[in-house]
């Protein structure tokens, strides 16, 4: 089981989905050689309430926070 903590970031300008996507792509191309399956970065989003969801190691949600301030 992924025991990985998330956290819901309330976005105020941009568009939740399009962020997640590019959250996602961005993760993925960090180490090249590593499967999605060894990747313990994930995202979601909800377009009504235009909230990105990380569930990432501690160091990886810290650096998702710095990049959506």
């Amino acid at each position: 089981p992924n025991t990985a903590p998330f956290k819901a970031f309330k976005l105020k300008k941009a568009s939740a989905q399009i962020v997640a996507s590019q959250l996602q792509n961005f993760w993925n191309s960090r180490f090249p050689g590593e499967s999605l399956a060894q990747n313990q970065f994930r995202v979601t989003f909800d377009v009504a309430n235009n909230i990105v969801f990380v569930q990432a190691s501690p160091a990886d949600l810290k650096d998702v926070e710095e990049l959506l301030k």
